[in-house]
């Protein structure tokens, strides 16, 4: 601890303990000495243990008395602003002052902050911090310091002294620590939202402005997600209480019996308090053992056309596939769903009304999942990639889809072939390809090939490709004949072209409704090659036919095509316009940016700048959009002000000889202090008169069956137009990044650690993205999931109460149900 002699006399000091990790213990008396301009000091150090097994310290400095002579700093340059004042000191003796620090020792390092002086008002400052390292040498104890001035202390007896007693309490009082989840129970539920929360209380003389709530799980295996909620970063007054929350996200995999946790909470890289607490669980898999069961066969005889079961030829399973379920069977729902959502085997693309088919089954899927169905787990799969899980983890969906393949339910052993190869996994990709073909799914027939045209896991052998291909095409698998087509557009050393060959297979694809050989067969016949003239009039014909299917991509095609005018294609900036709209709606990450740019710019479309960030916000999302830098400029600029108002120059001093009233003057060379101080009040300065403009407000954007979607773009503090009924369900993520200002920094959505005297609301971090509907601001962050406790109007707000003074905006997507 640094010792500033000319301030204080006796320094009082509250060390608190990681509990558990440190077995010396440091309580009695230890003693070091301190020069300070060639004076030496004797400090005397007084531990002692808390009742919560921390430690309170009196650190006592013998009294110092100082000779200053207060004298006045001018520039010989501008003498006409000078004011100088003359006043002795000599002889003056500072008062002792008591100096409250916090520490924590664990592992044979004491970590301090000093808290401020006693008697006097709390700094929003940290005023100074540090460490001791203990060792123990030749029965010796000592305390050594890491950082400057390096006092060092050795332990010269056991005893603290009674007059001190006073201080020896715990600094933060824990209690009534509890959970509950969505059903009210105390366990941790699988799939499940629930709020932590507890009491605190600071039993000191200082309002701790930025303590930093974490947590720890002992099993590395628990999908627990979190903390959210009102956590991170709190303050607490003196004397006062405080009931903070967190909420824990759980996933599916949770140990069977329970889960234990550590609940830390430190000021300034000091632990303040630890709790440890364990809580008993709700695991999802009933049974340990996944198996196909009987069942399962009707609905592969259903599936038989699409992939090829029994050697059946492939063609639309939709009406079989409706009978099915029609039938009563609890889990066909969930299959319709899925071929809704892909737009396959003769379903529509539709995601809305694929995913709304899946919501009805979700619960007999799950139930069956839990009992080690390899059916249900493999369908679990989609209801996780769909969003029917809620808040659980992605990655459960992987392991759900391996369950079921290594139980050989055969749909599943395809899929997770594929799911192998998006990660790179070729060598087993393959192997369960092949186990899926050998087994009669003709299907994986185009994937082999693939494999063999690329040289995955296997050599690179354009022949075995086609013949793979052609199995596929025999089939009549729509991707096998576009790998065909493509295959023959290709020129190699052992493969040569065919023209005659691209539009062959590529129009049998077509004819099949394959949005993908549709766009490849409009390019063919917008750039009039392979053996076919251009053809504009069939070329848009065709993208308009794929986008009718609902395909994004022959939608950012007719954009662009209509907004250059390019290649015979007439001009045309508003059919421009609205297929950019539908393309980047139904998620063209092409099509945002261009979006952004109308909206932005502002003649084909009204003007919207909210609309227009929203959409450059998305394309950045999706990797097409370039950064905003706003935050880290207003930051560049900050500096260079600073630079810009430095003032170095030579500073002056005059003094009176008390005895005489002669005056004398020296040269003190720059004031560095006063000259980077003046720097920083002029960027200051000049940041206050050069106030970004102010963006706050909420625009409908789409609806998308159930769901509307808004985006808000916020600086400081708004009430948007969105009417909300009380149980209604809010998504927010929010994005970017916000500079506070020059001492602040930059933070994101959910805030950065202290200056809660310039928050609106103190319990949250500074600089986080609130929510509040009807009363009471809640922590939205950058991603939270509300429901709306009551009828009212969604209202946003920077936490922050001089948020005129940031640079940068949060770009918000809000998602109402």
């Amino acid at each position: 601890m640094k010792h500033h002699i000319k301030f204080l006399a006796i320094k009082v000091c509250l060390l608190l303990v990681s509990f558990g990790l440190q077995a010396q213990d440091l309580t009695g008396t230890w003693e070091a000495q301190q020069n300070v301009n060639n004076k030496k000091y004797k400090l005397s150090l007084y531990l002692a243990k808390t009742p919560g097994g921390g430690y309170v310290g009196i650190t006592l400095i013998k009294e110092a008395t100082t000779f200053k002579i207060n004298t006045s700093n001018f520039n010989l340059n501008n003498l006409s602003n000078a004011r100088v004042n003359f006043k002795s000191n000599v002889g003056d003796k500072k008062e002792n002052a008591l100096t409250q620090t916090v520490a924590s020792f664990s592992k044979g390092i004491l970590n301090y902050s000093d808290l401020g002086i006693i008697g006097q008002a709390t700094m929003n400052v940290r005023l100074d911090a540090g460490s001791f390292r203990y060792e123990k040498s030749k029965g010796k104890e000592k305390l050594l310091q890491n950082n400057a001035p390096n006092v060092e202390y050795t332990k010269k007896n056991n005893d603290f002294p009674g007059e001190y007693e006073a201080y020896v309490k715990d600094l933060i009082e824990v209690s009534g620590l509890k959970f509950v989840n969505s059903e009210k129970t105390p366990q941790i539920k699988y799939n499940d939202r629930g709020v932590l929360s507890f009491s605190v209380k600071n039993n000191s003389d200082y309002d701790l402005q930025r303590i930093n709530l974490s947590m720890t799980m002992l099993e590395t295996n628990a999908e627990i997600k979190g903390m959210e909620g009102n956590n991170g970063t709190f303050s607490l007054a003196k004397q006062k209480g405080l009931n903070p929350e967190a909420d824990l996200v759980s996933g599916f995999n949770l140990p069977k019996d329970s889960i234990h946790f550590t609940v830390t909470g430190a000021f300034n890289n000091v632990t303040l308090f630890t709790k440890k607490f364990s809580l008993a669980t709700i695991p999802f898999f009933l049974n340990d053992q996944t198996t196909v069961n009987k069942s399962s066969d009707q609905i592969l005889s259903v599936l038989k056309p699409y992939y090829g079961f029994d050697k059946a030829m492939s063609a639309p399973i939709v009406t079989g596939l409706n009978q099915f379920a029609l039938s009563g069977n609890k889990m066909a729902p969930m299959w319709k769903a899925i071929f809704t959502v892909m737009g396959q085997g003769g379903y529509s693309g539709d995601e809305e009304a694929g995913v709304a088919l899946g919501r009805k089954a979700y619960k007999d899927v799950l139930s069956g999942a839990r009992n080690g169905d390899a059916e249900a787990q493999y369908l679990m799969f989609y209801a996780v990639g769909f969003g029917l899980t809620g808040d659980a983890s992605r990655n459960i969906a992987g392991a759900f889809l391996k369950r079921s393949a290594e139980a050989g339910f055969l749909p599943a052993v395809y899929d997770y072939a594929k799911y192998l190869a998006r990660d790179s996994a070729y060598d087993d990709s393959y192997r369960y390809l092949m186990i899926a073909y050998n087994k009669g799914l003709v299907k994986a027939a185009a994937d082999i090939g693939r494999f063999y045209q690329m040289g995955y896991s296997v050599g690179k052998d354009f022949s075995q490709a086609i013949e793979w291909y052609k199995k596929g095409d025999a089939f009549g698998d729509p991707e096998a004949m576009m790998y065909l087509a493509r295959i023959y557009d290709l020129n190699d050393d052992d493969h040569k072209a065919d023209p005659k060959k691209v539009v062959l297979y590529a129009a049998k694809a077509a004819n099949l409704k394959n949005t993908v050989a549709i766009n490849y067969l409009a390019r063919i016949y917008l750039d009039g090659r392979v053996g076919l003239p251009r053809n504009i009039p069939k070329a848009l014909a065709l993208y308009k036919e794929a986008a009718a299917l609902g395909d994004n991509v022959s939608m950012t095609s007719l954009a662009y095509l209509f907004l250059d005018g390019a290649t015979g294609v007439p001009k045309d900036e508003k059919a421009a316009f609205t297929w950019a709209k539908k393309a980047a709606q139904a998620g063209s990450a092409a099509c945002m940016p261009l979006l952004a740019h109308m909206y932005l710019e502002g003649s084909v479309t009204p003007k919207d700048v909210i609309i227009s960030r929203f959409w450059a916000n998305q394309a950045r999302l999706h990797g097409t959009g370039d950064a905003d830098n706003t935050a880290q400029q207003a930051r560049s600029n900050d500096f260079m002000n600073v630079l810009t108002n430095i003032d170095l120059s030579d500073q002056h001093t005059i003094y009176r000889d008390t005895q005489t009233g002669d005056l004398y003057s020296s040269n003190d060379g720059p004031d560095l202090l006063g000259g980077i101080f003046k720097s920083f009040m002029g960027a200051y300065k000049n940041r206050r008169e050069n106030q970004q403009m102010q963006i706050n407000g909420a625009k409908f954007i789409y609806s998308s069956g159930n769901k509307k979607v808004y985006g808000a773009t916020l600086s400081s503090k708004v009430s948007s137009n969105i009417m909300l009924n009380a149980g209604q369900k809010i998504k927010i993520a929010s994005y970017g990044r916000v500079n506070f200002g020059m001492i602040a920094g930059i933070g994101g959505p959910d805030g950065i650690g202290g200056f809660q005297s310039y928050c609106i609301d103190p319990t949250m971090p500074h600089g986080s993205v609130m929510v509040k509907v009807a009363s009471g601001w809640t922590l939205a962050g950058s991603n939270r999931t509300l429901v709306a406790p009551a009828d009212g109007v969604l209202q946003f707000a920077v936490n922050d109460s001089d948020a005129a003074n940031n640079q940068g905006y949060f770009d918000i997507v809000i998602t109402v149900e």
